[in-house]
């Protein structure tokens, strides 16, 4: 008596249909999270009797006496009575093979004892931090208040939705981070020692439970006493069916329920939510490029989700190019456009917590150089509009050399060249293998070298060498202090300034200095290669190897 058929904001009464375990309904209609599916409700004006029609693609089976019953699991949404029953009850249900509804035509009828309805009381439940994802830990406030002395030797329990837990450790009593919140000496302690809950699970099913309280005077817990705790719980992998997802407490006196109280919990998310790809490194792919040109790139990371789509946006150093980018056969490139490209794993898709190793080829390098950075964002469908793991403006370590350019031919001068007053024949032939010149180089640096930094010159060729002697490298303002580290055949290695102060500018971007070295070569065209380092792996300059030489 007095119990009502919900009805939703839209007038539509609530009903479910779905095979036991099924994360799909059959039918549907009235909620919030799924459309009308299948069937159609309607109640009659007193709200008592509830009439839900299938449309004729779905047939409800019955056993028919065979060996195989097919079960259901139908939910339907009522309102309870005002006021507290003290008799439970009955629900009758009939089935009909049309929608004349007359009880002599019924195909099946069963009843079923209905559920008794308890007094009230205050009952809340906070997810501290809002974690909907799952697997994780939820840190929760509960908060009570009974509109009646709690006495001794009642009973406060506390059950958890379906799927989570409130245990410490299989086979302990213990609960998971309980603490009493805001309250010297309770809850239920009247001798000066807090009593402590236990925490239990009956299957799926676990409660966090105060048994037969003691108090002062007879009163364990005094009426409209704000009682709050804290507790840790875990999400379960999915969300419970809707008629499990509830916080429920009771409160149990003479072992009868006195009072009780549910309030809906939370829906748990289909994935970790919030979650970063762990791990990110990306790294020059063999040897490393200067600022502007093509290099080959390996992206390493371990995902939090599945997804199946990557999408990688170049944040710095500005115009990086991936629009000729390429990648093995086994990836899809859905989209690549300027700074952004987007690869698809395809049915391999990206597995959670296994590491990835994703090579990117022929992209185009920012400009500038320095420490670079990328947004990285997974997805479950081609269009990037259900993203999973977002890792923003990471760098993974990658530096980008700034870049070193020869801003005209460069010299060899021979020493009769030097010094044409004094030999002027041999001032007028060209340089020799295997004799000693001077080349001259004019460069620019797109990034400014810092004192301590090392200068290597190398030249590549048949039977070259070089030597420290005369080295020089200036500037309109002057010669660069330089001191030589180390001479290998073909390599020089000179620090610029003293490394004991790095913060002085010892070439600055963008202006043109002239570098003087020592040569001797051998047959051949000879190429040099100009690097910049701070002792950091990799180079703050370089020019690729790329600058042609001399062929004596």
């Amino acid at each position: 008596q007095d119990f009502r058929f919900a009805e939703n904001s839209a007038g539509q009464c609530q009903v479910d249909l779905r095979f036991p375990g099924s994360l799909t309904p059959l039918a549907v209609v009235g909620e919030a999270s799924a459309p009308t599916l299948l069937a159609q409700c309607q109640v009659d004006a007193f709200a008592r009797e509830l009439n839900f029609f299938f449309s004729e693609d779905l047939v409800v089976e019955g056993s028919g006496g065979a060996e195989m019953e097919q079960d259901y699991i139908l939910t339907v949404f009522v309102d309870n009575p005002s006021y507290a029953t003290l008799i439970s009850g009955g629900w009758l249900i009939s089935s009909y093979a049309s929608s004349t509804v007359e009880s002599n035509t019924s195909l099946d009828e069963a009843t079923f004892s209905g559920f008794l309805v308890h007094e009230p009381f205050a009952l809340s439940v906070e997810n501290i931090a809002g974690q909907r994802s799952p697997n994780q830990t939820v840190d929760l406030v509960v908060t009570m208040v009974f509109e009646d002395d709690v006495l001794d030797g009642d009973d406060i329990t506390f059950y958890a939705p379906k799927g989570f837990s409130f245990a410490a450790s299989p086979g302990t009593d213990a609960c998971n981070g309980y603490q009493a919140v805001g309250q010297d000496d309770l809850p239920f302690n009247a001798t000066g020692r807090p009593v402590w809950p236990t925490c239990r699970c009956d299957g799926a099913q676990c409660s966090l439970r105060w048994k037969a309280l003691r108090g002062q005077d007879g009163v364990a817990l005094p009426q409209h006493e704000v009682f709050r705790f804290r507790v840790s719980t875990t999400n379960p992998p999915l969300t419970p069916f809707i008629t499990h997802n509830f916080w429920r407490a009771e409160w149990v006196h003479l072992g009868s329920v006195k009072a009780s109280q549910s309030i809906a919990s939370w829906i748990v998310a289909d994935f970790i939510l919030d979650a970063e790809l762990q791990g990110v490194q990306v790294e020059f792919e063999g040897v490393y490029k200067s600022a502007g040109s093509l290099a080959d790139l390996l992206f390493k990371f371990n995902p939090i989700n599945y997804a199946r789509y990557l999408e990688i946006s170049a944040v710095s150093p500005p115009d990086f190019d991936f629009a000729d980018a390429v990648v093995a056969e086994s990836y899809g490139i859905p989209y690549q456009n300027g700074s952004r490209i987007v690869i698809d794993w395809g049915s391999r898709w990206l597995r959670a917590d296994v590491r990835e190793v994703l090579r990117i080829e022929s992209v185009r390098l920012g400009n500038g150089g320095g420490w670079a950075s990328f947004s990285l964002t997974t997805y479950v469908d081609v269009d990037l509009e259900q993203w999973r793991d977002v890792s923003q403006e990471v760098s993974g370590g990658l530096r980008i050399p700034g870049r070193i350019s020869a801003l005209r031919q460069p010299k060899l001068t021979t020493l009769w060249q030097q010094f044409p007053e004094a030999y002027p024949v041999k001032a007028l032939l060209p340089p020799r293998t295997n004799e000693w010149a001077k080349a001259h180089f004019e460069l620019s640096f797109s990034r400014s070298v810092m004192a301590g930094e090392v200068l290597s010159v190398e030249v590549q060729g048949n039977d070259c060498m070089l030597s420290t002697n005369a080295f020089e490298l200036s500037s309109t303002a002057g010669l660069v202090s330089t001191m030589p580290l180390q001479m290998d055949s073909g390599l020089l290695r000179i620090r610029l300034g003293s490394d004991r102060l790095p913060d002085e500018v010892m070439v600055r971007a963008g202006e043109v200095y002239t570098l003087i070295v020592r040569v001797s070569l051998g047959l051949g065209l000879s190429t040099w290669r100009f690097d910049t380092a701070d002792g950091l792996p990799g180079f703050t300059n370089t020019n690729d190897g790329a600058t042609s030489g001399f062929s004596p």
